[in-house]
């Protein structure tokens, strides 16, 4: 019995023993673990560049996913599967989680070697498949659940939810000349503003005047009233008025935005807009246009998904879009007033931009309020909670303050010897064929903003309103900006022109000199 007992005893000494061994095994496991989590860690949040992620792994530590596993992908078109816990959801509360989706894509693609993958959050039920050209390195096509635009889609569905029509204000035109704007049908009628001082950012300017007109095919898209305009325009309002007497006569402002002090309302046929620099900015309210057209255009787009037919038939059919552009980064057409924007700019929501003052037919039969009613979008339409005109008179606003930005950087970097204009900003921008669009905004607002009808080669101030410049084959000009008014100084062919110095009077340019 004793022997019995013994051994009974060695045996769970063993065991013990054995015990003992595995967690010490175990300790010494999660010990390496955790170093090699924490090494990792340290590792990727030293991380500076997105070349620096090379494994899938680095990527999930850094953005502070689980990851799990991965696979040679069950999909035939995909190369690898990953399996992760992906830290959110693609919304919380409404909020879009965009930004945080796009970084683990890229940070993927990029550590993958851009091979075609997926990523596979079993919990959150989430796939997100990738589509990757290795040559270029780039990413072609990303789905979110099967769907292209995920985020654009969901935030136009977010929106269409929050929608509702813009409060109309009553507004009492007192304006002389916007009152015969608006009784012309706002055709541009020039002899009723002034005398022409220049043009600028595309508004023809009125300075002592105080009225700035832009106008798109023969009709007046935006007027500017300045601080040199006296007379009341709406209500008893004035430029001058405070933004506070503004309020208290219009009421709770309809749009806003802190940055350029602006306010804004929507009334029955016209927009105002008031900001910190005393303007007040009227936009015309678009409506009774016939957009029959547009829904068939849009159809064709939905069946056959041919965005260059989209925007090419659109804008042949409608002239007065009020922006174009196409180039590397894609394409945008606007129609502000009417509040439709095509989009197919790199790293936007690609596709047909419907804002919150669109009143037509946007496909078949489908107008903005059934849309919202059906809360259905078809591919590639999206719906936005905005006024479109209120989003373009801030945008203007951005770049005007973005062009005097960049005005005062210029001359910031021009040699302190250069000969500089106390009274204007010069602009410059080149263009492809390598020559310069200049534009010329007054330092103080006491004079006209203007701009050079011609791009130029090479130029210089001679005084503060006197500023000569030169074109290579053509010759060389002097632009009195007091007087807006063009001098030839020489012309020739087969001449660089290239001013060198303007010294007592004399100019030299090329090996030659002229006396001014």
């Amino acid at each position: 019995m004793k022997k019995i007992n013994n051994r009974k005893i060695m045996i769970a000494i063993c065991i013990l023993l054995v015990v003992l061994l595995v967690l010490l095994i175990t300790m010494q496991v999660i010990i390496k673990n955790q170093k090699s989590k924490q090494d990792l860690q340290d590792k990727v949040h030293s991380y500076t560049s997105v070349d620096d992620f090379k494994t899938i792994e680095e990527v999930a530590e850094y953005l502070e996913c689980d990851y799990i596993k991965k696979n040679k992908s069950k999909d035939k078109n995909y190369d690898i599967d990953i399996y992760m816990k992906i830290k959110y959801e693609p919304y919380i509360d409404e909020n879009s989680n965009e930004r945080f989706y796009n970084r683990l894509i890229l940070y993927s693609a990029t550590s993958l070697n851009y091979q075609n993958f997926r990523i596979i959050d079993t919990q959150k039920n989430i796939t997100i498949a990738i589509i990757c050209d290795k040559d270029s390195k780039t990413i072609k096509n990303k789905l979110i659940n099967g769907e292209n635009n995920y985020f654009a889609k969901h935030d136009s569905y977010i929106e269409m939810k929050n929608i509702e029509s813009t409060k109309e204000t009553k507004f009492d035109i007192q304006s002389t000349v916007l009152k015969k704007v608006i009784e012309g049908n706002w055709k541009d009628i020039q002899e009723e503003f002034g005398s022409k001082e220049s043009t600028f950012d595309n508004y023809n300017i009125y300075f002592d005047e105080g009225v700035e007109v832009r106008t798109i095919d023969n009709k007046i898209f935006n007027i500017i009233f300045t601080q040199n305009y006296k007379d009341d325009i709406v209500n008893n309002i004035k430029t001058s008025t405070s933004k506070e007497n503004i309020i208290k006569i219009l009421g709770e402002p309809t749009f806003s935005n802190e940055q350029f002090g602006l306010i804004g309302y929507k009334g029955q046929d016209i927009y105002i807009f008031y900001n910190s620099k005393k303007e007040i900015s009227v936009y015309r309210v678009e409506k009774n246009y016939d957009s029959t057209k547009f829904a068939q255009i849009v159809d064709n787009y939905l069946e056959n998904k041919d965005a260059e037919a989209l925007v090419k038939n659109i804008k042949d059919e409608y002239v007065d879009f009020d922006k174009y552009e196409n180039n590397s980064q894609g394409i945008v057409l606007q129609y502000t007033l009417k509040g439709i924007q095509i989009n197919f700019k790199k790293g936007t929501k690609k596709g047909i931009q419907i804002y919150k003052n669109y009143t037509g037919v946007i496909y078949k039969d489908a107008n903005l309020e059934s849309i919202i009613q059906s809360d259905e979008l078809p591919y590639n339409i999206f719906v936005n909670n905005k006024d479109l005109v209120s989003e373009s008179e801030v945008e203007r606003l951005d770049r005007i303050s973005n062009i005097i930005l960049n005005a005062q950087l210029q001359r910031s970097n021009e040699s302190k010897e250069t000969i500089q204009s106390n009274k204007f900003y010069t602009v410059k921008s080149e263009t492809d064929d390598h020559t310069y669009k200049i534009s010329f905004v007054s330092i103080n607002s006491e004079e006209a903003n203007s701009q050079l009808r011609e791009s130029v080669d090479y130029y210089l101030w001679i005084d503060d309103y006197n500023f000569i410049y030169s074109v290579k084959n053509k010759g060389i000009y002097l632009y009195n900006l007091k007087q807006r008014k063009y001098v030839e100084i020489i012309k020739g062919k087969n001449e660089e022109f290239k001013i060198i110095e303007y010294k007592d009077n004399i100019l030299k340019y090329d090996d030659k000199s002229i006396k001014l």
